[in-house]
């Protein structure tokens, strides 16, 4: 198998947007047909208009977001680094709505024991996506390159996505590496309606069947960050890569996408 397939036939890598520090947390807005992402040294949250291809900062003082998705009610759902938080930007489909996350969840206390950890085999946990029937969980591991030189005994470091069966909705079982990306190491990356996982690298885009074979690479001239399907039609990849925000045309399309559409048939 090759990735020929996903493609569109004249896709071609386009940069689109530049001059940032740290690109991350890419997520399309179907609703405004914009492009929401951080530029997380610089504490900003930029969106891109496809339409007449402007960027506008959308706050300047962010406490550091990073990883987002869009909920099912076009609310998107994002991660801050300064707050040490998960949070909901409930007005984000909305034209000229000021940027007011709300927090979700906030610091575990250990002895509280509100929350529960699914995933503990993974060093650093970082990126996650489900399979189109929310029957697989996938978490990436980017551990490759941790604080210390030599990490301790038994913490090896780790540069793969891990796969989990998702059991009664809210337990991860039967952990297995699924892929070892490389070169580099995985960060975010997105799963398409057909399963395919679309993963960041050090050299670019890397493509993978759910059983882990490799279809491809997209080459990128900067280290990948994340990645989000967007556009008109949902089948334009948006790439974070370091500085820059590149995209490609495809025939895939996100995965969270379809089921939001209800084209999935869940509920």
């Amino acid at each position: 198998m090759t990735l020929d397939h996903l493609l569109a036939p004249d896709a071609s890598l386009e940069k689109v947007v530049s001059g940032f520090t740290w690109v991350e947390g890419p997520a399309w807005i179907p609703a405004r047909g914009v492009l929401r992402f951080s530029d997380i040294p610089g504490n900003r949250v930029v969106e891109f208009s496809e339409a007449d291809s402007r960027t506008a900062v959308f706050s300047d003082d962010a406490e550091f977001t990073n990883g987002r998705t869009l909920a099912r009610d076009g609310s998107v759902i994002e991660c801050s680094h300064g707050r040490r938080t998960v949070q909901i930007d409930r007005s984000a489909s909305e034209p000229g709505a000021d940027y007011a996350p709300e927090i979700l969840v906030d610091r575990l206390d250990p002895a509280d024991g509100s929350l529960t950890p699914v995933v503990i085999d993974v060093e650093a946990s970082n990126g996650l996506a489900f399979s189109p029937d929310e029957g697989v969980l996938y978490v990436s591991d980017s551990s490759l390159s941790p604080a210390e030189a030599d990490p301790p005994a038994g913490r090896p470091r780790g540069h793969s996505i891990h796969a989990y069966d998702v059991i009664a909705g809210r337990h991860a079982k039967n952990g297995r590496e699924l892929v070892e990306v490389s070169p580099g190491l995985p960060d975010g990356f997105r799963v398409d309606a057909e399963g395919n996982l679309w993963s960041s690298s050090l050299s670019g885009i890397q493509v993978f069947t759910p059983s882990g074979e490799k279809l491809g690479e997209n080459p990128v001239p900067e280290k990948v960050a994340n990645c989000a399907f967007g556009g008109a039609d949902g089948t334009t990849l948006y790439i974070c890569a370091s500085t820059c925000i590149y995209r490609i045309h495809t025939r895939a399309r996100d995965a969270v996408a379809d089921r939001l559409a209800g084209s999935s048939g869940r509920p």
